[in-house]
């Protein structure tokens, strides 16, 4: 498997991330990865990405204890969302009018497939889309 910090087994930096006041460890030197996990780990998916390299990502954080993990398909407009507890713990989201499940991390928060893929307009122009 792979590490993109020399000497460091297992560790990751995801595409997003958010840390809760309640897990965060202070950084005695910013230069450094951080020393802890996020609450909730994002990896977007790009065409050339290893669907084993990806499992074996999202298996680690939730065994560190990210409590979720959000897989996000952005060419499909899927998201797998990994909980570390609770059932489902596994919930996979397709539909442009489906509200993720993120009250566990941010209570009274709705957030839908379409407010998560529409993009502004600049980057449609760039990508196409």
């Amino acid at each position: 498997m792979f590490s993109p910090h020399k000497g460091l087994k297992d560790t990751f930096e995801p595409d997003a991330a958010y840390v809760s006041a309640q897990d965060y460890i202070p950084m005695p030197d910013p230069s450094k990865p951080y020393p802890g996990v996020p609450t909730l780990a994002v990896e977007v998916v790009s065409p050339g990405d290893d669907a084993d390299d990806l499992d074996y990502k999202v298996q680690t954080y939730l065994e560190k204890g990210t409590r979720e993990v959000w897989v996000v398909y952005p060419k499909t407009q899927r998201i797998y969302q990994h909980k570390r507890e609770g059932l489902p713990s596994l919930r996979l989201y397709t539909d442009l009018t489906d509200a993720l499940d993120c009250e566990a991390l941010f209570p009274g928060l709705t957030l839908t497939l379409a407010e998560i893929f529409d993009l502004p307009t600049w980057i449609q122009a760039q990508t196409g889309e």
